[in-house]
């Protein structure tokens, strides 16, 4: 055990013996007086993560003593006993960030000691450390639990690639947890979830004057009464088996239809995906380009006078393309469905293609997309 001094605050650092290795996927669990829930969440989240860093916000009761007998606990940073007019969220979870610097890991996952981690992360967790570099994070759906109901999710953000040198949110309380640098464009939001232990009669009160005193001034949120109102209706049903990837801030603008649905099982659909059969190699290789864009952050604002479509970037409006009509099919389709063989067949049945031709308007399509700039 050693121990450091953060502004006036002295931390204590208690690490296992021969901890000091590469952590792929390292968990960050800032803790308080958690006896009751400590042990659940621990449990769930030890066989998901490789290690976990805990930081023990000054606990009087058993929460040091639960989290050293838990084999996936490499190190506990320990603050004094404090008042909760104290409690610094955001520095606690800095400090847990720094202390993740020695173990060499590739992602940190946030989680918070009254939470349950879906079983379901286990099943793709190498899939979401292994995407492409231009996701950086995730963002979770929260759901609070009581009596085997749950709530309607709140998303939070949850998963980070780690790297030495981040800016974070500095707020006291309610912070952003992934790093400034880690934009919306680089986050995905998936379906697994974390179960939050906070909707029975009791813990909603106990979390509602906790926040009394923690933000007396209201600095941090302007009414903590909703805290009151949690109330759990719908089942707990599995996600269904299928993980989605999809882009954080999709619903942060009215997404427009321009063109008519395509029917999957429409015979001329069904037509063109057996036609394209012959084409397997080239598809291929177009798939592999296709996905590797930037489609997710680009929507079609409007139709224009020549026919072609106005495209608009999600996070900057003054970013403006004009596209033709296969691209912006293709463009417009591609956040309904990420299927590239089906996309594929439906253009061809939407612009009435004969089977030879497919294959060229699809290239012509994908290169426009690539001299557009829009694929990365």
């Amino acid at each position: 055990m050693n121990s450091s001094v953060v502004g006036k605050t002295t931390i204590k650092r208690w690490r296992r013996p021969r901890s000091l290795r590469k952590y792929p996927l390292l968990a960050l669990l800032p803790v308080y007086n958690r006896e009751d829930l400590l042990p659940q969440c621990l449990e769930a989240l030890g066989p998901a993560v490789d290690g976990i860093i805990a930081l023990d916000d000054g606990s009087t009761d058993e929460t040091p003593h639960i989290l050293r007998q838990e084999p996936k606990v490499i190190e506990i940073l320990t603050k004094p006993p404090k008042n909760l007019s104290e409690w610094n969220d955001a520095e606690n979870r800095f400090l847990l960030y720094e202390a993740a610097h020695a173990y060499r890991p590739e992602w940190l996952l946030c989680v918070d000691s009254d939470e349950i981690l879906e079983l379901t992360f286990l099943v793709y967790k190498e899939y979401l450390m292994d995407q492409p570099s231009r996701i950086w994070g995730y963002v979770f759906p929260l759901v609070a639990i009581y009596q085997n109901k749950i709530t309607g999710p709140l998303f939070v953000d949850r998963m980070y690639r780690f790297r030495p040198g981040y800016r974070f949110d500095s707020r006291r309380l309610h912070c952003r947890i992934i790093p400034l640098d880690i934009t919306d464009e680089m986050v995905r939001a998936v379906n697994i979830r974390f179960f939050h232990y906070s909707a029975s009669p009791e813990q909603k009160l106990e979390r509602y004057n906790k926040y009394l005193i923690a933000d007396a001034e209201r600095e941090f949120q302007a009414s903590y009464e909703n805290l009151l109102r949690t109330n759990p209706s719908s089942p707990i049903l599995p996600i269904g088996g299928k993980l989605e990837l999809k882009p954080f801030s999709d619903s942060a603008i009215e997404v427009k239809r321009f063109f008519p649905d395509i029917e999957p099982a429409s015979e001329t659909t069904q037509m063109h995906l057996l036609s394209l059969q012959a084409h397997l190699g080239e598809l291929v290789d177009m798939m592999k380009d296709f996905h590797n864009s930037s489609l997710d952050f680009f929507y079609l604002e409007s139709r224009l006078s020549n026919g072609n479509f106005r495209l608009s970037y999600l996070y900057d409006s003054s970013k403006a393309l004009e596209v033709s009509i296969p691209s912006a099919w293709l463009i417009e389709k591609y956040r309904v469905k990420k299927d590239f063989f089906y996309l594929a067949a439906g253009l061809a049945t939407f612009l009435d293609l004969e089977p030879s031709k497919v294959i060229a308007v699809l290239g012509s399509a994908l290169a426009e997309l690539k001299e557009l700039k829009i694929r990365l």
